[in-house]
Formats: C-alpha cells, structure tokens, sequence
C-alpha cells in the first residue's frame, strides 16, 4: 500500500469513528432523560456570628472557604493540572460569594445602627 493510499484510509477510519461517536453521543440515554441536575450549592448560614468583629467575619470567609472546598473538592494526590482547576474552582467560588458577604456585614451594621425597612402599599 502506498503512503497516498495509507493516508485516505487513516482518514475514511477517523471519519467513520467520528460519525459513529456522533450517532452513538445522539442516541445515548443521556439525551433522553431531560434536562440535566441542578449544579451543587452550598447554604452557609451565619445568624450566629457577630459580624460587627473582626472575628465574626474571619469566621464567615472560613465558612465560605470550607464550602468551595466541599463543592470543588480534591480528590487526594492530583496532578499539578488537576490541583490549578481545583484552586481555580475554589477561588471562583470564593469571588462569586464576596458581594453576599459585603451585603451581610452592611446588613449586620445597619440593624445594630438601627436600620429601617421601607413599606409601600
């Protein structure tokens, strides 16, 4: 066989493979079963911290860290690839939740300054 010919069979192989992977990914039950679940969550409840303290709030962003280490977690030795996408999850996660934990201490400082709600009918 000639390398012209080498060549024309290696690429008739990938693209039946290709199109076999395509119609085997079409019919797979996985399509068929709707729509995927919900991404993972975490709650981090902090009703029990005083969050006008330096501690209270080194407590939150502990609590914070501990949940993006539940939700990205490592799975014990990982390659140095595989660590970079965990911190990198984990780091997103902590970014993600910085405006929610802004707006707890703001609302913690307001109530304790006497804060007001607003009613409208």
């Amino acid at each position: 066989m000639k390398i012209a010919g080498l060549k024309l069979s290696l690429i008739s192989v990938a693209a039946a493979a290709l199109a076999l992977g395509t119609v085997v990914a079409a019919t797979s039950p996985v399509f068929a079963r709707g729509p995927a679940p919900a991404a993972p969550m975490a709650r981090i409840a902090y009703s029990d911290l005083n969050l006008a303290t330096a501690a209270g709030i080194q407590r939150l962003n502990a609590r914070v860290r501990a949940a993006a280490e539940k939700l990205c977690p490592s799975g014990g030795v990982e390659a140095l690839d595989a660590e970079l996408e965990i911190s990198v999850c984990r780091n997103r996660l902590i970014t993600a939740a910085a405006p929610q934990v802004r707006q707890a201490i703001e609302r913690f400082a307001d109530a304790r300054a006497g804060g007001h709600l607003a009613l409208a009918n």
